[in-house]
């Protein structure tokens, strides 16, 4: 018995389910048809080229952009790809009706385009611009006239970019949009331009990280419709950076590590054979992260990143730190004769450096005189030392001077 009240029970309640769903859909039906009907006998057939105006002056047309996606930046050439959702809102005045009058209906009513009006918008500094066909489909209607269109444009945009900071490159772009053949006076533009909506459906890019810097309405006074008065154009103001953390322990880092690397050339013995074999591979690394430099940085062919300036003048100081390990080598392998003046220079030049013990332990006894042999073995320490103090000193100028110009 309990079973068969149950049966009753979904029966009954999916028979009023049906027949509100049915209600619903006869009263949405009858609502679209009156629209039409009553905007067709208050404007005519021309229902997409006459505004909804009842009186005169223009229609407000709110326009909200919000940035969906980041397709693509090239950086090189400084387009950026984007994905937009366009919010255009506007009022109605011949698509108004009395919810009570259709069950209650007052919103997800949607229309064809081709049956109200539809305002044109442009985005003046595209280069390319499309809109996506399943978004170009139809339109929002509430009670009290309000019409929102929103379609979703892939658009290909100029932008301000300096590469020469690569990987820590920041490009600017701007997106202008307003209507193409309204003037002023027929059409209002108001902006609804908000950060927060702005980026509320962007999806995160891993290689860019995008902000609103500002946003704006500006007026437009084109010679050729003086008469019209000034156009208006809503302006988004976009900051992209890149994301640099990959390219910093890719590239940037190791660089830094094949510099401390070249120290150890100037610490180790002059006699040291693989010296200069220690060298070699320096320079062959730094020729490996130049041709991969070469594959990622982008390139305009105006100027010079500074981290190519970066890694031409490191490959310089290994070529150099090479030569220098061939001469002091060479050095200490001498035996000529010198006088007493050189010697008291060295023996100098060896305490100033840190070298004194050194220059002791090459003396057989402490009063007797400094061979020819061991002289030109301090010598070569001596002068290894030297360029130690050179080599570092240029790699900490050269290596904050392109940090700074970077981060700058």
């Amino acid at each position: 018995m309990i079973t068969k009240g149950w049966h009753l029970m979904v029966l009954l309640l999916g028979g009023a389910c049906g027949r509100n769903n049915n209600t619903s859909s006869t009263h949405e039906r009858r609502l679209i048809a009156d629209l039409l009907s009553q905007r067709t006998e208050a404007l005519g057939s021309n229902i997409r080229c006459t505004r909804p105006m009842k009186t005169e002056g223009p229609v407000n047309l709110k326009v909200t952009i919000r940035f969906q996606k980041l397709v693509e930046l090239d950086a090189a050439s400084d387009i950026l790809t984007a994905k937009l959702w366009i919010y255009l809102e506007w009022t109605d005045h011949f698509m108004t009706w009395n919810p009570e009058d259709y069950g209650n209906i007052t919103s997800a009513v949607w229309l064809a385009m081709d049956d109200v009006w539809m305002p044109d918008f442009a985005i003046y500094d595209s280069l390319n611009s499309r809109i996506v066909e399943n978004s170009y489909s139809g339109l929002f209607v509430r009670h009290d006239g309000t019409v929102v269109f929103i379609p979703i444009v892939v658009a290909s945009l100029p932008c301000d970019g300096d590469i020469s900071t690569f990987p820590y490159d920041i490009h600017r772009c701007t997106i202008s949009i307003g209507s193409w053949i309204y003037s002023p006076n027929e059409v209002s533009l108001i902006s609804g331009a908000d950060e927060g909506l702005f980026l509320q459906h962007y999806q995160q890019n891993q290689q860019w990280s995008l902000q609103l810097d500002s946003h704006n309405m500006e007026s437009i006074l084109d010679d050729c419709c003086s008469d019209q008065g000034d156009y208006q154009t809503a302006k988004y103001h976009v900051t992209i950076r890149r994301n640099a953390s990959f390219f910093f322990f890719a590239l940037i880092f190791p660089g830094c590590l094949l510099n401390l690397i070249v120290t150890v050339m100037f610490i180790l013995p002059p006699e040291f054979q693989d010296k200069i074999n220690i060298g070699v591979s320096i320079f062959l690394s730094h020729i490996v992260l130049i041709m991969v430099l070469v594959e990622v940085i982008p390139s305009n062919g105006q100027s010079l990143p500074v981290i190519g300036q970066f890694y031409c003048a490191n490959t310089c100081m290994a070529v150099l730190s090479i030569l220098a390990s061939v001469v002091t080598y060479n050095m200490q392998a001498h035996t000529s004769q010198v006088c007493e003046s050189s010697k008291r220079f060295l023996a100098k030049m060896a305490h100033v450096l840190g070298l004194r013990q050194l220059y002791r332990d090459a003396k057989p006894e402490c009063d007797a005189p400094l061979s020819a042999g061991d002289f030109w073995h301090v010598m070569a320490r001596v002068v290894d030392r030297i360029l130690l103090l050179i080599y570092t000193v240029a790699m900490v100028t050269c290596s904050l001077t392109i940090f700074f110009q970077l981060r700058c």
